[in-house]
């Protein structure tokens, strides 16, 4: 609940002989004065950290007028520029036989399939070694995965295509697990960057 201050000011003196004496109040807003003081000074430290970059407050961009082609150009989308090859993590979303859904934080979630594991038995009345294969069951919904995006958007790409996709996926590889490290090293570079 925002607090509000407020002034009462007496008129009578300007309109002597008029009008009876009215009173006037006038509600000042303490949060806007406190958001105010607080962006300038944010942008004070950032300033500091970051060095010789010309930093624009909230309140400045408001001042002027702003084209939506000036907003998209400063959005993130537009800072991500060509994502194909780049690695990322996603979380596993949904599990359906073999395939995994896994959301990346794109447009569409990802299918990739389950990884096979080969492990070596060994048969004990002939004492031959075999590979047997199988999936990793250690996927399952909730996962943390890393994965290496080839394209973020399959909707021109389904048509004629070697691989059967529907037309709401995006293409990856999945490169495995996110180790603790990983994750720690991807929310400190969030932390400096934004």
């Amino acid at each position: 609940m925002a607090t509000k201050l407020w002034r009462r000011t007496c008129l009578s003196k300007f309109f002597q002989g008029y009008h009876k004496p009215f009173v006037t109040t006038t509600y000042l807003n303490i949060e806007d004065g406190y958001r105010k003081l607080l962006e300038d000074r944010e942008v004070e430290l950032l300033k500091e950290k970051i060095g010789k970059v010309e930093i624009t407050s909230g309140s400045d961009l408001s001042k002027k007028k702003v084209t939506f082609e000036d907003l998209f150009r400063r959005s993130k989308f537009c800072q991500l520029g060509d994502v194909s090859g780049s690695i990322l993590i996603g979380r596993v979303v949904d599990v359906v036989s073999n395939d995994l859904y896994i959301d990346f934080g794109g447009k569409f979630n990802c299918v990739c399939p389950r990884p096979l594991v080969t492990e070596v038995v060994v048969d004990e009345e002939t004492k031959e070694e075999q590979p047997v294969s199988r999936f990793d069951e250690s996927y399952t919904y909730g996962t943390q995965v890393k994965l290496q995006l080839k394209e973020f958007e399959m909707a021109e790409k389904f048509l004629g295509s070697a691989r059967h996709t529907s037309l709401l996926e995006a293409d990856a590889v999945l490169l495995g697990h996110v180790t603790q490290k990983e994750v720690l090293q991807e929310e400190l570079q969030e932390n400096i960057l934004f």
